[in-house]
């Protein structure tokens, strides 16, 4: 594309003309409708029908605006995407490609929870781009207690290295007991074919809302959280749960439960997929 070409493009996507195009569309409607109806007539049942225009012509508009700024923030975050790829390939090759030396498992965990920081970094990116304001990423990891079988959860890495979140207790947070809804909801299965998930927009309006976190509204307002796992295939059926994946946010109503719960997924199956070759679960056959 030439430098014309660009220009015209870079113009013709900006929110002023829109908004330049509205003001000026609106102002010849308006001197239309005077010139050709209220010179003969000035009944209330014109000026009902020419504001009812205006403003719905103005709902488009302002929906319009709306749309090209969510594909703006669609288009500026495909690169974070690339990034998140291109940590996985790079770490993956280095470790693995070709003649590699064996390595301790501690060290290779060591690794992985390195690389998933710097991918919950790049996530975080995403969703605060996306909605305007500070996310906050994490993954948690899905334990079992020995001793009495029960399930935990611990944060395994944040996309803040010094986070305040984790200054306080507990450590560890019950699943599947009520204690926290959020991992719970996650966690359960769906037969459906939707997307399992926890979302909410304001927590402190979600009902029946618990969390093990003391003070948790001092540091997130809403939340999504999905899971980190393979529910199984015709070929192996066995589910497989490592954790969750969590964005966190102290601004209410800016995730939404459609798009913003789609890609989070997305993120954690790649995120299973790469824990799974760290944690030697897949077992891939040498070349003959």
């Amino acid at each position: 594309m030439n430098l014309p070409s660009k220009c015209a493009q870079k113009i013709a996507a900006s929110s002023w003309t829109v908004i330049f195009s509205t003001i000026a569309s609106t102002v010849g409607l308006f001197f239309l409708i005077k010139d050709r109806y209220f010179q003969t007539s000035t009944s209330v049942g014109l000026i009902f029908l020419f504001t009812v225009v205006i403003i719905f012509y103005m709902a488009v508009s302002v929906y319009s605006l709306k749309i090209r700024e969510e594909n703006r923030k669609l288009k500026e975050i495909s690169e974070h995407f690339r990034e998140i790829n291109a940590i996985y390939r790079n770490r993956l090759f280095g470790l693995f490609y070709g003649k590699c030396p064996s390595m301790e498992r501690k060290d290779l965990i060591n690794i992985e929870k390195f690389t998933l920081n710097s991918v919950c970094q790049r996530i975080s990116k995403i969703y605060s781009m996306l909605i305007a304001k500070n996310c906050t990423v994490s993954v948690k990891l899905l334990m079992q207690q020995e001793d009495t079988g029960r399930l935990y959860v611990t944060t395994y890495t944040r996309s803040e290295n010094a986070c305040k979140h984790d200054d306080e207790s507990p450590s560890k947070f019950e699943v599947n007991t009520g204690q926290n809804t959020a991992f719970d909801d996650a966690l359960r299965r769906n037969t459906t074919g939707d997307i399992t998930h926890f979302f909410s927009g304001d927590l402190r309006k979600h009902k029946h809302y618990r969390n093990q976190r003391p003070n948790w509204s001092k540091y997130y307002q809403s939340a999504i959280v999905v899971p980190i796992r393979c529910l199984g295939v015709e070929e192996n059926p066995d589910p497989d749960d490592i954790g969750f994946l969590c964005v966190d946010t102290n601004s209410r109503h800016r995730l939404n439960n459609t798009h913003h719960v789609v890609m989070l997924s997305g993120l954690a199956d790649q995120i299973y997929n790469f824990m799974s070759l760290m944690r030697g679960k897949y077992n891939v056959p040498g070349a003959e």
